[in-house]
């Protein structure tokens, strides 16, 4: 079980870095955003980043607490 909870956390971890190079992107194309409508939508595209990196950063706080459902089975 403790193999599965490592290799569970290592990839949320590798996903959490793809979002945070996602975010770096899209951030980089809302301050290069020429018109109103560009920069709004890099913005959308961020919160939605941020939303889904908060979630996954809690799924790898249960995991590391071992404090997930699975791993309680």
């Amino acid at each position: 079980m403790e193999r599965y909870v490592d290799d569970r956390l290592q990839l949320l971890r590798r996903e959490r870095s793809a979002l945070l190079l996602r975010s770096e992107d899209a951030r980089a194309r809302r301050d290069a955003a020429l018109s109103l409508t560009g920069r709004e939508e890099a913005e959308g595209l961020l919160k939605r980043l941020y939303e889904e990196t908060e979630e996954l950063e809690a799924k790898i706080d249960r995991l590391e607490r071992r404090d997930d459902d699975v791993y309680r089975r």
